[in-house]
């Protein structure tokens, strides 16, 4: 929730660009059942997915531990398996979608060749799971990763000197590694007068 103000800002400018968004909540896709972002996506022809190029193998080198909060500290582990968080905004023309095919065939029917991956977990859902960063940069679409906008999943391990942060920081360079481009969105949006 602390990263969903800087998202909705994001988002806002995407959309007044003329930005499709898309949104993947993968396993929680159910909660959205009925909505008209969800039917739009339904009602897509599929198309088969195409292997056009062998995704880099992103090896991610921080630890990745139970409790990002710190030791001593109780709580219950929440994976986001009820919902999004209900604070982002969901616009009226935005798409939800399931699978790999949905959000191929949604960017196929709409011309879309440059996709731009904010979320979470980036070394997890933004990377592997169904629709993401790995499956379509194979279809041979440009794909990058907000650096701004994501958060690895880590560990906290202050004993060390190791945080989240230092961690989704870790994540990222493995990315870049592997050659997938990041970019820090606040500052193309600025540099487009937004």
């Amino acid at each position: 929730s602390a990263m969903v103000p800087r998202w909705n800002l994001v988002l806002e400018a995407a959309r007044n660009s003329g930005m499709t968004i898309i949104w993947v909540p993968s396993d929680v896709v159910s909660a959205y059942s009925g909505y008209p972002q969800r039917e739009r996506a339904l009602g897509t022809e599929l198309l088969k997915v195409p292997l056009v190029k062998e995704m880099p193998q992103a090896k991610f080198t921080p630890p990745v531990g139970k409790c990002m909060c710190g030791p001593g500290i109780n709580f219950k582990v929440n994976y986001g398996h009820n919902a999004m968080n209900p604070a982002l905004k969901l616009d009226e023309n935005d798409l939800i979608a399931s699978t790999t095919e949905e959000v191929y065939s949604l960017l196929s029917s709409k011309d879309i060749t440059h996709v731009i991956y904010m979320g979470l977990h980036t070394n997890m859902c933004l990377y592997g799971k169904p629709g993401a960063l790995k499956y379509l940069w194979q279809t041979g679409l440009t794909c990058m990763v907000a650096r701004d906008l994501n958060d690895a999943f880590t560990s906290y391990q202050p004993d060390k000197g190791f945080t989240p942060d230092i961690g989704t920081q870790q994540v990222d360079d493995d990315l870049e590694r592997a050659g997938i481009p990041l970019i820090n969105i606040a500052d193309e949006w600025q540099k487009a007068g937004m």
